[in-house]
């Protein structure tokens, strides 16, 4: 009997068990350029895949702007939010069910450098990563990449907000800021102005983005995990993936692409993307 048949079979359950009400973090984007728009409309359409078998859902946003270690708290306690999207740490997998597929395809790992635009002249000439090593990286407190360019050895400074990080690049804190390959475009329009991308130069590290949800949350975590193979099996993903100008234009950069990248390990990481 396959499990797709058990779950019809104790389908009054889960429909009892199930809430529609599931709680994600603010925003709720409408800007299909902004780089948070896509996961929750992913989201959205693994959920919508689901309806027959699990019923009506709502998408609720909470009340406040919380930093990301707050969210994981609130999600790990089972405390106002149902849903997260994240990179993948071993940690993170120990307090909360991680679903099991990159919802980025692999696209998060590729970083384009954000420099100042008066440096541009000395990062042409960087093309191996002990050259590279030679300048701070700015990265986020929370973000898992410190853990990947302490482990590279690749010097860096932590800071807060990314709007903060963008103001400190500026003001010589650091000397580039990596950014995702499909982020980097939408950061140069709203950071502070006077930063440019290195062109010729990508950074990659296996960084996978997975949904989490609480561990004891089996009916939720069951259905977005079925949500995923279905909409992956379709085709529905990929539609979507491609509909979103800044993905579909990352895809294209990083097949074109004729420059350097520059390879370094993930140690969270087992995968090759």
């Amino acid at each position: 009997m396959t499990w797709l048949v058990l779950v019809l079979l104790f389908l009054p359950m889960l429909a009892a068990a199930q809430s529609n009400v599931i709680k994600i973090p603010r925003p709720g984007v409408v800007d299909i350029n902004s780089p948070s728009y896509y996961p929750e409309a992913l989201l959205a359409l693994v959920l919508e895949k689901t309806r027959f078998l699990y019923g009506d859902f709502h998408l609720q946003y909470i009340d406040e702007m919380y930093v990301a270690n707050r969210l994981r708290a609130m999600l790990i306690d089972n405390k106002g939010l149902d849903v997260m999207w994240s990179s993948v740490t071993p940690e993170r997998k120990l307090y909360m069910r991680a679903l099991e597929y990159d919802i980025f395809y692999g696209l998060q790992g590729y970083r384009r450098l954000l420099i100042r635009i008066e440096d541009a002249e000395e990062f042409k000439n960087i093309t191996t990563l002990e050259q590279l090593k030679k300048y701070r990286a700015g990265v986020g407190f929370q973000w898992s990449d410190k853990d990947v360019f302490s482990y590279n050895k690749l010097p860096f400074v932590a800071g807060t907000q990314l709007g903060s990080l963008g103001k400190m690049l500026a003001a010589k804190r650091f000397d580039y800021l990596p950014r995702a390959s499909h982020e980097y475009r939408f950061d140069l329009s709203n950071l502070t102005p006077d930063l440019m991308a290195v062109e010729h130069l990508i950074l990659h590290y296996c960084q996978p983005v997975n949904f989490f949800v609480n561990k004891n949350n089996y009916v939720l975590g069951d259905r977005l995990a079925l949500g995923l193979s279905l909409a992956q099996s379709d085709g529905s993903w990929d539609h979507l993936l491609h509909s979103v100008p800044s993905l579909r234009q990352a895809q294209a950069d990083i097949q074109q692409f004729k420059g350097v990248i520059l390879r370094i390990k993930n140690p969270s990481c087992d995968g090759s993307l």
